[in-house]
């Protein structure tokens, strides 16, 4: 996060108005948890309206709805999106982080599947991950063991233990 941050700025040294470049910096500072230079970072990518699309004005005004609390209108946000366009993984997967966080695990779950199957390269393992956490938090093992065989690197190395402790094991 800190690289995309340092990149976003050499970006914007030569071009300020680069509204995707603000919308990158807003991530990258929200998710090291510096809210308020995420929050300031979108709101200079919202100010550049001519230079987004609607996906990307949709994604930056659901992560300012989210950093201010207001998960219902994160949601709300990429529902509408969604209905036009519903091609797009990371809105599937960050709408399915908002539902996780308002307890709605299902329809978590179902916008994580969502997500993996819009991807065009198949699952990633942020959209895999995700998908093993809701399964563990509604007690499904079954399906979170065959989720983890897809996972690699240090996400598959301690899934067997996650697992056994879902199962109180």
């Amino acid at each position: 996060n800190r690289g995309a941050i340092a990149m976003e700025r050499s970006a914007l040294s030569r071009d300020p108005d680069f509204a995707n470049a603000w919308g990158i910096m807003g991530y990258a500072f929200g998710n090291i948890g510096e809210a308020d230079s995420a929050l300031a970072a979108f709101d200079k990518a919202l100010r550049r309206p001519e230079r987004l699309n609607e996906y990307s004005r949709s994604n930056y005004s659901a992560a300012v709805a989210e950093l201010r609390g207001d998960l219902q209108g994160a949601v709300a946000t990429l529902d509408q999106y969604l209905r036009q366009d519903s091609s797009k993984q990371w809105t599937h997967n960050n709408q399915g982080v908002y539902l996780q966080r308002l307890g709605r695990r299902e329809e978590a779950l179902a916008s994580f599947r969502r997500s993996a199957e819009v991807s065009p390269f198949g699952p990633t393992q942020v959209q895999l991950s995700n998908q093993f956490i809701v399964l563990l938090e509604l007690g499904r093992l079954a399906e979170a063991r065959e989720v983890a065989r897809q996972m690699k690197g240090g996400l598959a190395e301690i899934a067997p233990g996650q697992i056994a402790v879902a199962a109180g094991d």
